[in-house]
């Protein structure tokens, strides 16, 4: 792989910690709800869907106010400081629920300043021509999933033998560290200080907004799809010239979102109902169903230098249709077999394999056809992608998981996304290769 610009790997560090304490949190959340809060399995899949949700709908948003006011550096700083904010508000969840929701408001509203930004800042680190761009995203997916297999298993085994708040702590520490990192490799990246008169202006209204976010976690789904609309019309109203100039481009660039909503919204069902089906219906032994996570982020940080290097000279829509049709080997093992420790286990691995045929895909063909001084509003576009994959994640999580739940609701709801994922990998082979190929290449 050719040599990569030095802020990328300040990048990776700091994205990895990042990711410690969103996946930290992200695989104690569905358990803790069920069995600290109260919640039932449907309800607390509500939540989780709406929760992540709004994790990626924020991405629009941070992009806007990198693009037009803060910067990219000034984005991720504030962004990482509101997430570690919002870990120390879980850590303390015991004192009321409105502390544990006002926590995950404002990991929400940091996570929408840090990491669609963070992604749009590694895009800028090359000209429009760079052929290292894709291995570059690669490097960079492989690298940050490292804090994901940290977290899954590190916050899960914590959580177990040392409470829900010793786990979510854990997380939060992750995020500090990161900001350690980016605070050592400042001159790396070039972050100035503009932003530091204001910055109490500027985290007054961050957290403001997480208290607002707080109440909206209780008004359901019906505010995500508003809000994602909006966002929707946003850009093309906005943008009105751009969408005329470079029409066809930009049909490809929605096309490539399209499949990442589809794909994802499967992906996602391993923070929720694969997540139910590994605790009640897998023969684990020993092992803590948390742990089992760590499988997704293990075989990214394994094999995803090697995968690029592999397919490196592929076409885009080769790629995309290879990710589904893993999806599709994936969720049909676990209809066939999955209660088995080791097909399950199996079933991850492809899914992850899918994942990274289509997450760098995305990433850098977006980045790579982005305009000029809308990096970041173009990233957080492709991060709406993320959120509206997160709104029909949950829906299909709560079709599978019904008020009855049973062995065969699971195994026919994994039969179900496996033939859609089929159908998905044959129509994207046909259609891209004949319309798509030379504007995405």
């Amino acid at each position: 792989m050719n040599k990569q610009p030095r802020a990328l790997y300040l990048l990776n560090i700091v994205s990895m910690w990042e990711c410690f304490s969103y996946y930290g949190m992200r695989v104690l959340l569905l358990l803790f709800l069920i069995d600290d809060f109260g919640y039932t399995e449907s309800e607390a899949l509500s939540l989780y869907a709406l929760y992540t949700t709004f994790v990626e709908l924020g991405g629009i948003l941070g992009g806007f106010l990198a693009d037009r006011y803060l910067g990219l550096q000034a984005s991720i700083v504030l962004g990482g400081v509101t997430i570690a904010a919002g870990h120390l508000c879980l850590s303390q969840h015991a004192l009321s629920s409105l502390c544990f929701l006002f926590g995950l408001g404002c990991i929400i509203i940091g996570t929408a300043l840090f990491r669609s930004n963070v992604a749009a800042l590694v895009g800028s680190l090359y000209a429009k021509e760079d052929s290292r761009r894709e291995s570059g995203y690669t490097l960079y997916y492989a690298g940050i999933n490292f804090g994901g297999l940290l977290a899954s298993v590190l916050c899960g085994v914590v959580a177990k033998y040392y409470g829900w708040s010793w786990g979510f702590g854990l997380a939060g520490i992750g995020m500090l560290l990161g900001l350690f990192c980016l605070y050592l490799g400042r001159r790396c990246l070039g972050i100035s200080s503009f932003f530091v008169k204001k910055c109490k202006m500027v985290i007054l209204g961050l957290l403001s907004s997480a208290g607002v976010l707080a109440v909206l976690l209780h008004m359901g789904m019906v505010v995500t799809a508003i809000l994602a609309l909006c966002s929707i019309v946003y850009i093309r109203v906005k943008h009105k010239e751009i969408l005329l100039q470079k029409c066809l481009l930009l049909r490809s660039i929605g096309g490539i979102i399209l499949c990442l909503v589809i794909f994802y919204a499967c992906e996602e069902q391993l923070g929720s109902s694969l997540l139910l089906f590994a605790e009640k219906y897998v023969n684990r032994g020993a092992i803590p169903t948390t742990s089992l996570q760590a499988i997704n982020p293990l075989t990214i940080l394994c094999l995803g230098i090697t995968l690029a290097m592999f397919v490196k000279r592929w076409k885009t829509y080769k790629k995309l249709s290879m990710s589904f049709f893993l999806l599709s080997c994936a969720f049909l093992l676990l209809a066939w077999q999955g209660s088995s420790l080791w097909v399950f286990m199996l079933a991850i691995v492809l899914l992850s394999l899918g994942e990274l045929f289509m997450g760098p895909t995305a990433f850098a063909l977006v980045a790579k056809q982005a305009p000029e001084g809308m990096q970041g509003l173009f990233m957080g576009a492709l991060m709406t992608g993320f959120s509206m994959a997160s709104f029909l994640g949950g829906v299909m999580s709560r079709m599978i998981v019904n008020e009855r739940i049973s062995l065969l609701a699971f195994e026919k709801g994994f039969y179900v996304i496996g033939c859609v994922a089929c159908f998905s990998a044959v129509g994207i082979w046909k259609m891209y290769r004949r319309k798509y190929a030379r504007v995405m290449d």
